[in-house]
């Protein structure tokens, strides 16, 4: 956050909606997608914002996906995202799909409960 007397700029983020996705990660089919943005600020309350960005979080194992910006209203609409909708995989951990222990190794079973991954 940056103030100069009463005006300032400050990041922000915001849950949009809870969407249907299938995650790379843990294999679970909801996600939330979030909106970062910065916004600029009179005696804190917003009036402008900009550079906004968007990404998608399992609700499960946190995963991170940033989305494409022009594919937002189409993915609010119908609350689904695709494989296609994602610009990048910023972070994602591999969980059981089982037991829901994360996994930090490459394990062909789960050293949990000896599923196989």
């Amino acid at each position: 956050m940056f103030f100069i007397g009463v005006f300032g700029v400050n990041n922000r983020s915001k849950v949009k909606k809870e969407v249907d996705f299938k995650c790379t990660g843990c294999m679970n089919t909801r996600g939330e997608v979030i909106e970062n943005y910065s916004s600029f600020e009179i005696f804190f309350i917003p009036v402008y914002k900009f550079k906004r960005k968007y990404f998608l979080r399992c609700k499960k194992c946190e995963s991170l996906y940033w989305l494409k910006d022009e594919n937002i209203d189409e993915i609010l609409k119908s609350e689904r995202v695709s494989y296609d909708d994602i610009k990048e995989v910023i972070y994602q951990r591999e969980v059981c799909p089982k037991c829901g222990r994360e996994i930090r190794e490459k394990y062909e079973y789960c050293p949990n409960c000896g599923h196989k991954l």
